[in-house]
C-alpha cells in the first residue's frame, strides 16, 4: 500500500487449539501458519525459538477459514485473533509456557471516491467497534 490508513488498530494474538489439543514440551510443536511470512509471524517464530520451543509447520494456508478447519481438526496449533477462537469453538492454549504471541496491525484504506459524509460515518463505526475489544490507533 502506498497511501497512510485513515485508521490503524493492533490486535492481540492468542494461541489456539481444538479441544483435545495436548502439548508435550518434549515433542515438537506443530503449528498452523498462514502462507508467506510477514514480519508479525517471523517474531512468533523467533520469539518461539528464543524461548526453546522446538517447532514445525504443520499447515499452511492463505485463507483463514482453512486456518480455522486445520486447526479444528488437530493438526496443530495457530495464533488467532480472540473473536476467531470464541467463533469456532477452539480452545485458548494457556498454562504451557509459550512466549506471548504478537499484536497484528490492521489499516482502514479509503479512496476518495467515497463521499465524505459516508467517510466519516464509515469511521466512526469503524473506530467505535475497534475500540471495544482492541486497542485503536486512529491515524
Amino acid at each position: 500500500m502506498t497511501k497512510r490508513p485513515a485508521a490503524k488498530w493492533l490486535v492481540p494474538l492468542e494461541w489456539a487449539a481444538c479441544q483435545d489439543f495436548k502439548i508435550d514440551r518434549a515433542r515438537t510443536l506443530p503449528l498452523v501458519l498462514f502462507e508467506n511470512p510477514c514480519s508479525w509471524q517471523d517474531e512468533m517464530l523467533s520469539s518461539l525459538r528464543e524461548a526453546g520451543w522446538e517447532w514445525r509447520v504443520t499447515f499452511e494456508s492463505a485463507s483463514l477459514d482453512a486456518i480455522l478447519a486445520a486447526t479444528q481438526s488437530g493438526l496443530g496449533m495457530a495464533a488467532l485473533p480472540a473473536e476467531a477462537i470464541r467463533n469456532c469453538s477452539l480452545t485458548r492454549v494457556q498454562n504451557v509456557k509459550l512466549p506471548p504471541p504478537p499484536r497484528i496491525q490492521f489499516g482502514l484504506f479509503r479512496t476518495s471516491a467515497l463521499p465524505s459524509e459516508a467517510r466519516t460515518v464509515l469511521e466512526t463505526t469503524l473506530d467505535s467497534v475497534f475500540r471495544q475489544g482492541t486497542e485503536a490507533l486512529v491515524a
